[in-house]
């Protein structure tokens, strides 16, 4: 080689280190953090071929990619688009992904890039960025909850501290006139921003906070932090309405439920999650937030499941047309029996942590149940065998093996003539006569025996009862969390073999060279592909790798009498309330 050629050759790799050197985010590069640890992969593993025993290792080892590639290339911003190998700031500027996965990390042994977490988090003020107040909810389940899990899991008692200052400065959302949370505030000033709904919440926004606040309270004493988030609770036993459930919208100024629409999907669903686990958090102790729960559940079970007309799967949908408890007829309307209440026949990957809640239900309360009581646990745990096996229909009815965001029931959108409404039988008045019948094989839309809808990844619309609305698949976790509790409550091998299915379709067609990415298109015909979408959501590292890895563990580290999980799959520790926390919560 010449010499000029030789020294051409020298710059152009000084000059493509330098580059090298600057694409590299500047968070990997600031005094006194460690650098990322190793773990990003270009290869992907064919984890068709890995034996059984070894899944839990599989998905250990795309978790390792997904958040390694988090580390090189977004933190300590909050989420990593792994098409651009860059990184966004969409929830609060505080790096979510890294406090979202940080149990995860722990739980899967992944000690070095905890350590490295655990410094950047050290290093936490939680300032409020310029024109972008702190959403609440958003904040408290996927910070304040992680914070919160990470410290029962390690001990570390900087964890505690930054929980405990976060809690405070989210505190003064509580401010408002009727002691709701506010939709957002600065974390600075304490300034509460009502929203985008005029002054209104959602029943999510406002009843999912309990199980963070009511931890941190046990964990320092703050009996604030307990009377702050409970108030909502007293305000949910007044309203609740005759048929056991809530509307969706509130106004946060009184306090005050008003938009006749209910629903277990989004902007709902953690509301209804809380009640249970809270009961189950504190060691059963606060008795009116069981009550709530059975009587909500036995009104969604009434209210709304129903099933398809031609294949019989279950699902569960959202009615409009219920008034408020102020309704000027006694008692407000029962939607079971009102032909004004409309189902949407809309069904929502969302709404599919229903099963998991309807089982871990029937599983714990069953100890302390009465003869009537059992019976209508027993009801639940049909239903929630029936939603679980849908939810996993959802993924393999598709010919990416993927789930889409939202389907409706019937042939369009449009189509609410009553001969289709009243094609889609309420779920209770099939087992009704089911029963009467003597109750013989499997109760409708429940089970895989014979008659059962099975897997149509080639089907028209017509032929699936359905059309899909919405063909994203955006790493959802709640049917692979249904599946984890349904493992965990039945010890049934099947919901791992389902769960194995959707953890395959997600390496097959949202792995990238960088991370994951959710995807559009889950619906299209072979040989054409889902499109990935330029996003990996914090949520996927602290649930869906989660909850993948925990079903394929031989052993349960999270026992169902020991932990429970919040909405982002965090595991709280079950507590009991001393004697003096009872007597000044008012529990004793």
């Amino acid at each position: 080689m010449s010499r000029n050629r030789r020294a051409s050759a020298i710059l152009a790799f000084i000059f493509l280190v330098a580059i090298g050197y600057y694409l590299l985010p500047a968070s990997n590069q600031a005094d006194g953090v460690p650098s990322p640890s190793t773990g990003y992969s270009r290869t992907r593993p064919d984890y068709s071929r890995w034996p059984a025993g070894r899944r839990a290792e599989a998905v250990k080892e795309a978790f390792g990619h997904a958040y390694a590639s988090y580390e090189r290339f977004a933190l300590p911003a909050d989420e990593l688009k792994p098409l651009r190998n860059t990184s966004q700031q969409n929830f609060n500027g505080w790096g979510v992904t890294m406090y979202d996965a940080l149990d995860t990390l722990w739980i899967m042994d992944m000690k070095p890039q905890f350590e490295v977490a655990i410094r950047w988090i050290s290093l936490a003020e939680f300032h409020s960025k310029k024109d972008a107040p702190v959403m609440f909810f958003e904040t408290v389940i996927r910070y304040l909850g992680g914070l919160l899990s990470a410290y029962a899991l390690s001990g570390r008692s900087v964890l505690l501290e930054k929980a405990n200052l976060l809690g405070q400065k989210l505190s003064p959302a509580f401010g408002t006139e009727s002691g709701m949370p506010a939709f957002a505030l600065d974390t600075d000033t304490g300034k509460v921003d009502l929203g985008p709904r005029y002054g209104n919440a959602v029943l999510a926004e406002i009843a999912s906070c309990q199980m963070e606040y009511k931890y941190l309270a046990h964990l320092t004493g703050n009996r604030a932090f307990f009377r702050l988030a409970n108030h909502t609770m007293d305000w949910m036993q007044s309203e609740q309405l005759s048929n056991g459930m809530w509307d969706t919208e509130w106004n946060i100024t009184t306090g005050v439920q008003f938009d006749d629409h209910i629903t277990i999907g989004a902007l709902a669903d953690s509301g209804y999650e809380y009640l249970l686990k809270q009961y189950i958090m504190s060691g059963r102790t606060e008795v009116a937030l069981r009550d709530m729960y059975l009587r909500a559940a036995a009104g969604m079970v009434r209210n709304l499941l129903f099933l398809s007309p031609n294949r019989d799967i279950l699902y569960v949908t959202d009615i409009y047309g219920v008034p408020s408890p102020t309704s000027s007829k006694p008692g407000g309307r029962d939607s079971d029996s009102d032909p004004t209440v409309v189902p949407s026949r809309k069904f929502e990957h969302l709404s599919c942590f229903l099963p998991g809640l309807l089982a871990l239900g029937a599983h714990t309360l069953r100890s302390e149940a009465d003869s009537t009581m059992k019976a209508e646990l027993d009801l639940h745990m049909l239903a929630a065998r029936g939603l679980a096996r849908s939810c996993w229909l959802m993924y393999v009815d598709q010919p990416s093996g993927l789930a889409p965001e939202e389907v409706v029931f019937g042939r369009s959108w449009r189509d609410r003539s009553e001969d289709v409404r009243d094609m889609h039988m309420p779920w209770m008045a099939a087992v009704e006569k089911w029963r009467r019948d003597g109750g013989a094989g499997d109760a409708p839309g429940v089970g895989d025996g014979k008659g059962a809808a099975q897997p149509m990844p080639d089907a028209s619309t017509e032929d699936k009862d359905y059309f899909v609305l919405t063909s994203k698949y955006l790493l959802r976790p709640e049917t692979i969390e249904s599946l984890y509790v349904l493992y965990r409550t039945t010890g049934e091998n099947i919901w791992r073999e389902r769960a194995w299915s959707i953890f395959l379709a997600i390496e097959d067609h949202c792995r990238q060279r960088s991370g994951y990415t959710s995807v559009i298109g889950v619906d299209r015909r072979r040989p054409d592909k889902p499109t990935p979408l330029d996003e990996m959501p914090s949520y996927a590292l602290a649930e869906t790798w989660k909850y993948l890895y925990l079903l394929f563990l031989e052993h349960d580290p999270f026992p169902m009498d020991k932990f429970v999980f919040n909405t982002e799959a965090h595991p709280f520790p079950i507590f009991h309330w001393n004697n003096e926390e009872r007597v000044a919560f008012g529990l004793a």
